[in-house]
């Protein structure tokens, strides 16, 4: 298993072998050849897709390389999901054939099987780095665990495209760095590209309901 670049989406690359490979979880991808769209784990009642912004980390320990590893998806809110109440429900099945699964009023968001963590995976580096070996199967925790609900902002979930080679791609509100940049379309049209952030920003401080759990 490769982990992609963050900010793009998986490909196919040569391992150290000289074999065609897939980044990623392949099932978790819709162009990859087994990618099974019935049984595929975004819903199609919303736009769904694969969190490209985060794949897992890799940490230098002193020497001792670290991954750690991270499946995702980002849905499209509406407006109405910033007006109103929504049902939101996570099921959590542990076991050989357990699963994760996010919907929003009783419609799928994403599911995780339990095959797809089940299922040993060698690790690979496209860059010719020694490989540290293979993804052991895992499974879907059955320890005891509790839930938070919070508000989280973060351009790892969602947030539009910053080409750094002509933006200042910072989060800071305070800074008009930050919520500006000025660049030119096909037509040769200026526009803010970043004024999506700055919209954002005028709507904080925010806050959300919780009507019941």
């Amino acid at each position: 298993i490769e982990r992609p670049k963050l900010g793009c989406a998986p490909a196919n690359y040569t391992a150290a072998d000289g074999s065609i490979q897939r980044e990623y979880y392949p099932e978790f991808f819709p162009e990859a050849a087994n990618y099974d769209a019935n049984a595929g784990p975004y819903g199609t009642d919303y736009q769904v897709a694969l969190n490209y912004e985060f794949y897992g980390e890799e940490f230098d320990l002193g020497g001792q390389i670290l991954h750690t590893d991270a499946m995702s998806a980002c849905t499209m809110l509406e407006a109405t999901h910033f007006d109103d109440f929504h049902d939101w429900q996570a099921e959590w099945v542990t076991g050989d054939d357990g699963f994760v699964r996010f919907t929003l009023d009783g419609k799928l968001q994403y599911h995780v099987p339990g095959s797809a963590l089940a299922t040993p995976r060698p690790v690979t580096f496209a860059d010719g780095r020694q490989s540290p070996g293979t993804l052991l199967p895992r499974k879907v925790p059955d320890e005891a665990m509790y839930m938070i609900l919070n508000v989280d902002v973060s351009p790892r979930w969602g947030w539009n495209y910053c080409d750094e080679s002509k933006c200042d791609c910072c989060e800071d509100c305070k800074l008009s760095r930050c919520t500006t940049c000025i660049e030119q379309d096909g037509a040769g049209n200026s526009f803010n590209s970043r004024q999506w952030l700055a919209e954002l920003c005028a709507e904080l401080p925010g806050e959300y309901e919780i009507d019941y759990v």
